[in-house]
């Protein structure tokens, strides 16, 4: 038998079929769902696929033995995933109306050997196979999770359509077993009477109450909140601390000495034991409420010779004939003054002040009391306040609010005054006084009395008589208020997003807090709401991966979560706890492509280099920016290669390097927080939409220009299939933003005329120098140097003044303009005749006057402008000069400048 553990695990376990159950099981009904407790005809069918699955566990491991809390507790399955690959989520059976089919779900039976035979095997803890006997675990005839000590099986099938009939089919796994371990009665708690805040066991002052067994029947055993029922779930026993046996129920408690009470379990709870210590305490007068009496006029005076019998009518509620004689003979009278303040007796009706001292073995401390000496005497009746009224162990009297089950609390209106023949006594609010003290003695209030708590209700009438004679009156109750019936199953719920759950609920990590859309409640069986921070906290634990839990503030990144709902005015042990699964979120994954053709369907290719390519991903998370992630948070296989020619189909490869598509198997890590992707699992969406693909391309493409998406896209390989530029050598960049000289600028133009000037047959070029450009400053044997000759010589490029070219030079936008119209007038353009209205641009006043022509007519011709602007002393880029050469030319010439 394993440990007793309350914890998480998600340790997997195949779940074996054994011969004597090959097939499925196919029922003729759906008796687990509908919880009935007889026994299942099985019929052989192909189960297997379905019976040999991996069974992932929520809650726990097969065989664990769980710690008695009170509340839902034990082995949870989460999904089943079969031998072909298909995952199940595992629900909780519903009844047949709600249970829908082609999905699979669990339940549970309590095993007892003298019960039915439910039709399925399970697995015990040493591994033997057994027949399910028992009974299922329901509540009001549903399918639910168990709370009691026992052994329980878990039984895991699923439930389809059996084609061709009505009939419903059914398989199930071996069902797995557990034990829910009897209460530790060490956390129990030992209480006095009905209120387990009361936790100090004092003499009380009650004749007998220093008696063993009256502390036996004083005292109540609760475990995890729950009250046990004395006599069936325990019995008590009292020794001395250090004894040898128990005491005799008739030996005397003495005060400050220690004792042990022995919680013994019975039935149920057999065989489980616990000691709890107390020290057993005196009457403390300081803290207690002690009622004076009254004193008529002519049967006695409050003087200093006052009888202590006389002076005192009760001790917490206790009368004065019901004190032990220890009680009565250890009170000291002490007079201290009459109505006016004086320190004599004088006759005057009123109240009279006396202090008492306790003394002796059971009494300590001292308290005022209030003698009143009037002619009348008035009746105090309580007993309308309230409908509950107990008797305890010792014989007093007390009233009982529980709150739990009604919302009637102690009413002090309801009140009832008698005089001394028995009429009724109708008193207004200023010829009586209320005083509610909490049983420590601190004061309190009439609102308090709605509080959890034992108090002392204390009623004393003084009322003038028509013949200026005094009527007076007292009477003090003791009353406890409590939720005595808060049933953590029944009465505390756990909603998420508008829905109830009975323990655990789930959501996809969004980034969002999931705390904010939980509410709990805690509803009484008189419909009382209860107060969050009043009644009850809630906390919030994030689970740890070795099962320990840190406080948080905020349920928002993936993992599991307790939720705990600790009473303050209730008990329920160490708190109801709801569970929340906070699913990690699946990312979208771009990839980053050499060339992207459309961004918004996330296409493109990598270019063919010959050699191994290693694409690279973007994972965006779900508020659409990218994950941080290194390369150690993910893994990628390539599978599934076809030629860019198709002529292959399929094939398996360990890189991506010959052109072709492959689809692209993606795994991130474990340790990725918050998001998970896993295309190399068994059973994996197989939806096109779902595949990550790689496009390996022969095609001519620039990594910096993407297909679509941008205005240069169209332009800049519109210029390069015209052969008017190319992206820079030995790269896969075009550098459509970089700027371009005058030297490449002429190259564009040449290659845009479509001439060949061949160097042999020049008598501008020789071996030595090159091209004789005419330009001082031009390499003869630079690459640009053949365009600059042939530029110069068509009159489409001018030089500086000074013989220069400045051939490495960057060119201004409007420069270009002047080269590109020289070149338009060599193609028979009337440069001169083009008009434009500058003046629609905002930065026409930019255009130097030299250049104006040449800026009216690329406006005029669409050639420059087309942006609503035209910067023409701003540099050309490499994009905007293919722009305008493309604009101009969109189709190679058919007469060729030489």
């Amino acid at each position: 038998m394993t440990a007793c553990v309350n914890r998480k695990h998600t340790k997997k376990v195949a779940a074996v079929v054994t011969a004597s159950l090959v097939g499925a099981l196919s029922l003729g009904a759906a008796p687990v769902a509908a919880m009935a407790d007889t026994g299942i005809d099985l019929q052989a069918t192909d189960n297997q696929d379905f019976a040999k699955g991996t069974i992932e566990w929520r809650s726990g491991e097969p065989g664990d033995e769980f710690a008695y809390t009170g509340y839902y507790t034990g082995l949870v399955p989460k999904t089943i995933t079969t031998v072909s690959g298909q995952e199940y989520d595992l629900e909780l059976a519903q009844p047949d109306a709600g249970q829908p089919s082609d999905h699979a779900y669990f339940a549970y039976a309590k095993l007892d050997a003298s019960g039915n035979d439910l039709g399925f095997d399970y697995r015990d803890a040493d591994g033997n196979i057994k027949d399910v006997k028992g009974y299922w675990v329901t509540d009001r005839g549903s399918a639910t999770r168990p709370t009691d000590p026992g052994t329980y099986a878990v039984v895991i099938y699923y439930t389809g359509d059996n084609e061709g009939t009505s009939v419903a089919q059914y398989y199930s796994t071996i069902a797995e077993s557990f034990t829910i371990a009897n209460p530790d009665f060490s956390d129990a708690l030992i209480y006095d009477g009905d209120d387990q805040t009361d936790t100090e066991f004092s003499y009380t002052g009650a004749d007998d109450s220093a008696q063993v067994q009256d502390w036996i029947d004083r005292i109540n055993v609760s475990v995890n909140g729950e009250k046990l029922v004395k006599g069936t779930d325990y019995i008590l026993e009292i020794w001395e601390k250090g004894g040898a046996g128990a005491l005799a129920t008739n030996t005397p408690l003495e005060t400050g000495t220690t004792y042990i009470v022995k919680v013994i379990g019975q039935n149920r709870f057999a065989g489980e034991k616990a000691e709890k210590e107390f020290t057993f305490g005196k009457l403390d007068l300081s803290d207690a409420v002690v009622e004076g009496n009254i004193v008529l006029v002519g049967a006695g005076q409050p003087d200093k010779d006052l009888a202590v019998a006389d002076a005192i009518k009760s001790i917490n509620g206790i009368d004065w004939a019901d004190l032990s004689n220890e009680a009565q003979t250890h009170l000291k009278l002490e007079f201290v003054s009459d109505p006016d303040g004086n320190q004599t007796f004088n006759g005057t009706e009123g109240t009279y002040t006396y202090k008492v001292t306790g003394s002796g073995d059971y009494l300590t401390g001292t308290a005022t009391v209030k003698v009143v000496y009037a002619s009348d005497l008035a009746t105090v009746d309580m007993t309308p306040c309230t409908t509950e009224w107990r008797v305890d162990a010792a014989g007093d009297r007390y009233a009982l609010v529980d709150l739990s089950r009604n919302t009637v609390h102690f009413d002090l209106s309801k009140i009832a005054f008698d005089d001394a023949a028995g009429n009724d006594l109708d008193l207004d609010e200023d010829e009586y006084t209320v005083t509610v003290v909490k049983q420590d003695g601190s004061a309190a209030t009439a609102a308090d009395l709605k509080v959890p708590g034992t108090y002392y209700v204390k009623v004393d009438v003084w009322t003038k008589n028509s013949d200026g004679t005094y009527t007076a009156g007292s009477q003090v109750e003791k009353v406890v208020v409590s939720y005595d019936h808060i049933n953590r199953l029944n009465d505390i719920f756990f909603a998420y997003d508008g829905q109830n759950y009975n323990f655990r609920a789930s959501d996809v990590y969004n980034g969002k807090n999931f705390a904010e859309d939980m509410a709990i409640k805690v509803i009484a069986d008189s419909g009382a709401t209860l107060v969050e921070g009043t009644d009850y906290t809630v906390t919030f634990e994030k689970v740890n991966d070795d099962d320990s839990r840190t406080a948080v503030e905020q349920i928002v990144d993936a993992g599991e979560y307790v939720i705990t709902v600790k009473g303050i005015t209730f008990d329920n042990g160490n708190g109801t706890e709801f569970y929340f699964d906070v699913d990690k979120a699946t990312p979208d994954i771009l990839v980053n492509w050499d060339l992207v053709t459309n961004e918004d369907l996330n296409t493109g290719y990598y270019s063919y280099t010959g050699e191994a390519i290693t694409p690279t991903f973007t994972f965006l998370g779900v508020d659409g920016q990218p994950l941080e992630l290194t390369a150690d948070d993910y893994t990628v296989e390539y599978v599934d290669f076809v030629s860019e020619d198709k002529k292959t189909e399929s094939e398996e490869v360990d890189e991506v390097k010959a052109a072709g598509r492959y689809t692209a198997k993606i795994k991130l890590a474990d340790t990725v927080a918050n998001y998970a992707y896993d295309a190399t699992a068994r059973f994996h969406p197989s939806d096109e939409t779902d595949r990550v693909y790689i496009f390996v391309s022969t095609a001519g493409v620039f990594a910096d220009v993407p297909m679509t998406g941008q205005w240069y896209s169209q332009v800049v390989y519109d210029a390069v299939k015209l052969d008017y530029m190319n992206g820079y050598a030995g790269t896969k960049l075009f550098g459509p933003n970089d700027s371009i000289t005058r030297g490449q600028v002429a190259c564009v133009l040449y290659n845009m005329s479509g001439a060949s000037i061949d160097e042999s047959n020049s008598a501008a070029y020789n071996e030595l120098f090159g091209w004789n450009t005419g330009f001082s400053d031009v390499d003869g044997k630079a690459y640009y140097a053949k365009a600059i000759y042939w530029a110069k010589s068509t009159g489409v490029v001018n030089g500086y003044g000074d013989g220069t070219f400045a051939p490495d030079a960057q060119i201004t936008r409007e420069e270009f303009a002047a080269m590109l119209s020289n070149y338009a007038e060599n193609m028979g353009d009337d440069i001169e005749g083009a008009e434009a209205d500058l003046s629609a641009f905002g930065d026409a006043s930019q255009v130097s006057d030299w250049a104006t022509e040449a800026i009216e007519w690329a406006v005029a011709n669409e050639v420059m402008g087309n942006g609503g602007f035209l910067a023409p002393t701003a540099n050309i880029t490499r994009a905007e000069a293919a722009a305008m050469a493309v604009n101009y030319q969109p189709e190679k010439p058919s007469t060729i400048i030489q």
